[in-house]
């Protein structure tokens, strides 16, 4: 059975799953040499010397120094690393969801599986299928033997996988290459590749033309102007059922205008249900802002269960009682103030990403 090496939680938004970190990969097993005396194989002892009095010196009148310039020290205390240390945390912050493709693998480090703690399993299991269903890793930051780290987490064969990754200045620059002078590259190609690159930008030109056509279509038709102007429509069109003698043609028209009239209402219903989202997303906003440690982000509530939307709501009811005992509900924000804890968010990461 693994070890844990650390426990804590995963944090995003309003949600928090206990976990415990295990390492994913065994260490190398080295041999380890002790150094001899040739002469009667006695172990080496190693001595801390005093370059200036040439006397052993024991480990209580040893202190720590940085070297500023050639010979010359400032001493740095055990207070001072205390001060310097970043703010401890036990939680994996996720900041943002990404695809995976668009994280270069130089910066992976080291693995670590995440595994529930007790009381965890649900929600950890809902986390791991959000993600195999959105094909998206969690980039997120913890603190792991007084350092902060960034990581990425995506879903791993039912689990879940921390992958440990390195900072940008960690990654040293390409080294320059000279090309062969003996390979001759074709220009049949060279073609093909700017083929290929012209057809994926005409493929992704048509996907915005698409994608605005949609938004201007469903905006319109979506409108009660538009709802009026059909119902105005068929009403004209029925008066004049005498006229052409209640034919067929008159009635599929009339069976026909009943049926764009009754997607139009729809339209209408989706685009009013639409303006609330976007007041509710508003005012989430406003208040999310004013919050030292909250998150703007939601959750994708569309590829989930009926069963898992009961879990959801049963754990945001709870929420909102305890919050109701702690907090005023009905309180609003400014954006003064909103825009200082913004500030003060700021302030925080930018410690612990630099230390």
């Amino acid at each position: 059975m693994m070890r844990s090496i650390w426990s804590g939680a995963i944090s995003f938004g309003l949600v928090n799953i206990p976990i415990k970190l295990n390492s994913a990969v065994e260490s190398e097993e080295k041999l380890n040499f002790d150094m001899l005396s040739k002469k009667d194989l006695a172990p080496i002892r190693y001595a801390r010397i005093d370059t200036k009095t040439e006397k052993e010196v024991e480990w209580k009148d040893i202190v720590k120094g940085y070297e500023y310039t050639k010979g010359k020290y400032v001493v740095i205390t055990d207070e001072d690393f205390a001060k310097a240390s970043p703010e401890k945390s036990k939680t994996i912050d996720i900041l943002q969801f990404v695809k995976e493709e668009e994280i270069d693998p130089i910066f992976y480090e080291k693995p670590y599986y995440l595994v529930p703690d007790k009381g965890a399993h649900k929600s950890y299991l809902l986390l791991i299928k959000a993600l195999e269903q959105t094909k998206s890793i969690g980039l997120a930051e913890f603190m792991l033997r007084n350092r902060v780290h960034i990581c990425a987490l995506k879903a791993y064969n039912g689990v879940l996988l921390l992958n440990q990754m390195r900072y940008q200045d960690e990654i040293r620059e390409v080294p320059e290459v000279e090309s062969s002078k003996g390979e001759k590259i074709s220009s049949k190609d060279i073609n093909a590749q700017i083929k290929t690159r012209k057809e994926r930008k005409n493929q992704k030109g048509m996907k915005v033309l698409f994608e605005k056509s949609s938004a201007v279509i469903t905006r319109a038709t979506g409108s009660p102007i538009a709802f009026l102007i059909a119902i105005t429509v068929i009403i004209i069109w029925a008066v004049t059922g005498p006229v052409f003698h209640f034919s067929d043609t008159w009635q599929l028209v009339i069976n026909t205008g009943t049926t764009i009239i009754t997607f139009l209402m729809v339209f209408v219903i989706q685009q009013a249900q639409n303006k609330d989202s976007l007041a509710i997303q508003l005012k989430l906003n406003e208040l999310i802002a004013c919050q030292e440690r909250a998150s703007n982000r939601l959750i994708d509530v569309e590829d989930l269960s009926q069963d898992e939307l009961e879990t959801l709501k049963k754990f945001y009811i709870r929420l909102s009682e305890l919050s109701e005992k702690e907090n005023d509900l009905f309180s609003s924000h400014s954006v003064d103030e909103a825009t200082g804890q913004h500030k003060h968010k700021f302030e925080i990461r930018h410690k612990k990403t630099n230390p």
